[in-house]
């Protein structure tokens, strides 16, 4: 993230899906302080963890400007993900098989010009790494990927 602010990225938007903690998310509010944020977890017991996490970090909840809402959804399947998007940026910090199962749902969730290259680099080494473990690649085109072999 601190990368993508260095760069010039500029988000007034974004999504933390998998939040677990909340901290990706706050880290995002942290760097884009203006943006509006919102976060979810398939867990329930990542609300009140968020909620925690928000105020010993001094993250306002609820819906606004510098602010997050925090929700319990399938990845963006809930009213309002649906209805705060589209995003310019959106963080999934989740295991390789839900991110690849999600990856349409994501890319129609960003803005045009989103953060879409980054995710997409996501998506292709998830994919890459899925593929390798459960179809075992051979050595040498798991090797051209950037996948480690192990001995």
């Amino acid at each position: 993230l601190s990368h993508m602010k260095r760069q010039g990225v500029t988000v007034r938007n974004l999504a933390d899906i998998g939040t677990g903690t909340g901290l990706l998310g706050f880290a995002g509010l942290h760097l884009w302080p203006t943006a509006r944020a919102i976060a979810s977890d398939i867990d329930a017991v990542c609300g009140p963890v968020v909620t925690e996490n928000a105020a010993n970090n001094g993250i306002p909840l609820g819906d606004g400007v510098g602010r997050m809402a925090m929700v319990i959804a399938a990845g963006v399947d809930h009213p309002l993900l649906q209805a705060a998007g589209p995003y310019d940026l959106l963080i999934a910090n989740i295991l390789a098989r839900p991110l690849i199962a999600l990856a349409g749902d994501i890319t129609r969730a960003l803005a045009p010009g989103g953060a879409l290259d980054e995710l997409e680099r996501s998506f292709r080494i998830a994919d890459d790494v899925v593929r390798h473990k459960l179809l075992r690649l051979p050595d040498a085109e798991a090797a051209r990927r950037g996948i480690t072999v192990a001995a």
